[in-house]
């Protein structure tokens, strides 16, 4: 209920306030209903999976949760493409009203058995491709406008769509380099870091507790 609250009231005000196209939109406050739709979705479906788990015979409820939930969001997901689709405008505020979308389709691909979530999505160019996601966010911007102004100046095909379907690739390409060479190798050694500090820790505290337990006896 508080993350539908949120959400609700961040589309009103951004319908209210904003103007499309305006640079608010992107501010992070403004998408602060997307992480908690996201985080929310996530909470409930551990609590369907999980009910399971910790009461075998409980699985029927479980379904009935699962289920709930997906025809739930499903309801929501429709109507909010119902709304963009027929209402002239709410297009320029497309990213908060997909929130339900996104969900659904990540909910379906956690709870699906079926042959794409199973067999493909785990082929490893796609799971590369998924890895290196983040990079494809953060990196479109600065990516195209470097691109743009490279074909400006080489004078290369002017053609938008053209240019469009190679700057996807280059990004594409640039994000999976960074995710090996820049996002691994950082992730590693912080993992290492933090891990090896937190075994240090581990070990002191042993070593403490079980002095103290010598020094009792």
């Amino acid at each position: 209920a508080v993350a539908l609250g949120i959400w609700v009231f961040s589309l009103v005000f951004q319908m209210a306030l904003i103007r499309p196209g305006d640079y608010w939109l992107q501010f992070p406050l403004m998408n602060f209903n997307v992480f908690i739709f996201g985080f929310t979705t996530g909470v409930l479906f551990l609590k369907t999976a999980r009910r399971g788990a910790a009461q075998r015979g409980a699985a029927r409820q479980e379904l009935a949760d699962a289920r709930r939930w997906q025809w739930a969001l499903g309801a929501l997901a429709l109507s909010c493409i119902g709304l963009v689709v027929l209402v002239p405008g709410l297009q320029a505020y497309l990213g908060a009203f997909m929130n339900p979308v996104f969900a659904s389709i990540i909910w379906w691909c956690a709870r699906s058995r079926s042959w794409v979530v199973t067999r493909l999505l785990p082929r490893p160019p796609l799971v590369v491709l998924g890895e290196a996601s983040y990079g494809v966010y953060i990196l479109q911007v600065p990516v195209f406008l470097y691109l743009a102004g490279a074909f400006d100046f080489l004078s290369l095909p002017a053609d938008p769509t053209l240019r469009f379907y190679i700057s996807a690739l280059v990004l594409v390409l640039v994000s999976t380099a960074c995710f090996y060479w820049i996002e691994t190798p950082c992730r590693n050694f912080i993992n290492h870091r933090i891990g090896h500090r937190a075994r240090r820790l581990t070990v002191a505290k042993t070593h403490t507790a079980k002095s103290r337990r010598q020094v009792v006896r």
